[in-house]
């Protein structure tokens, strides 16, 4: 069998032995580089099946627990403002669950969101402004605005400048400390995921 290029796996699950068993039987076999290749080809695509199943499984199991979740938080007002605040200005194009924004009420409600019905997840927090913002005035600012905890780390990015906020130079800045990005650090794609069945679930 291992002459006509048949895999390792194939060859035990036929004589009814291990691979390691097969592979000692075979090893003396000396494959062609065609051989070898198809080989090698199969195992990318038995491989990237297996992560495929995985994936999907993974999915549903999400969509699984997001509906329990729901049931059971449906009715409380702060989840059902959370999932709406989300619906309207969360992201949706990645898989990070998070909100941006430049409004800090808006943000406070979000972090209690978060703080209530994500328990166990670590949250970011990051900073973007135009390079004329404090580095030091936006994040005291956000800080005092988010009442963040001492040893909550805070990103800052400089973003540039858009055409049309050069053509207003002489008016006030819009927005004097950026904009603050409150997003979950590790699991956010399943957040994520999870956050989409529940906008599916609220439009119904």
């Amino acid at each position: 069998m291992r002459e006509r290029g048949c895999p390792i796996t194939a060859i035990a699950r036929a004589v009814g032995c291990t691979k390691s068993t097969a592979l000692a039987w075979t090893k003396h076999v000396r494959l062609s580089v065609q051989q070898r290749v198809s080989l090698r080809s199969q195992g990318i695509k038995a491989a990237l099946n297996v992560l495929h199943v995985s994936i999907a499984r993974r999915a549903a199991k999400h969509i699984t627990e997001a509906d329990a979740f729901w049931e059971v938080h449906k009715h409380e007002p702060l989840f059902a403002a959370g999932v709406g605040l989300y619906w309207g200005e969360g992201n949706k194009a990645g898989r990070t669950l998070g909100i941006v924004n430049s409004d800090p009420l808006l943000l406070k409600v979000w972090l209690r969101w978060c703080r209530c019905y994500l328990k166990g997840y670590a949250l970011r927090f990051s900073i973007q402004a135009h390079a004329d913002v404090s580095r030091r005035s936006a994040v005291h600012f956000w800080r005092r605005a988010l009442s963040l905890a001492p040893d909550a780390h805070v990103t800052f990015n400089k973003v540039k400048r858009s055409r049309a906020s050069k053509l207003v130079r002489g008016e006030a800045h819009p927005m004097p400390y950026g904009t603050m990005a409150v997003a979950v650090r590790r699991g956010s794609a399943e957040c994520h995921r999870k956050m989409a069945r529940f906008i599916e679930l609220m439009s119904r």
